[in-house]
């Protein structure tokens, strides 16, 4: 998915998101909305509500848990796009675990990570 209009700096409580989104950065964009309805520094732990691009809802929420080793990040997303709703979710399954080794290569620039 590319994402147009995301903006830099970290996310905030309140703070409202409209970007576009398209499939592969070939299908014609798509309004997306997303609003940080939570932020804690202290338990870390984020919420947020997204929709558009088929999606009625897309409810996130993140958190950061310790491990043994360190910490882990969690992410529960409960996602409502009718019919569409298994494929969205399957997509969602990909996009995440795809996501996950840049994550690692950002921590470990940031001398974050410790493998």
């Amino acid at each position: 998915v590319t994402m147009q209009g995301l903006p830099s700096g970290d996310m905030y409580e309140g703070q409202e998101i409209q970007i576009t989104t398209s499939l592969f950065g070939k299908m014609k964009p798509q309004d997306y909305r997303i609003v940080v309805t939570h932020l804690s520094d202290e338990t870390r732990e984020f919420r947020s509500t997204e929709h558009g691009n088929g999606v009625k809802s897309w409810n996130h929420h993140g958190r950061v848990e310790a491990t043994p080793g360190g910490a882990r990040l969690v992410d529960d997303i409960e996602i409502d796009a009718g019919w569409m709703t298994p494929l969205v979710v399957a997509w969602a399954n990909i996009l995440y675990k795809a996501r996950h080794k840049p994550r690692l290569q950002i921590l470990r620039e940031r001398g974050a990570l410790t493998e």
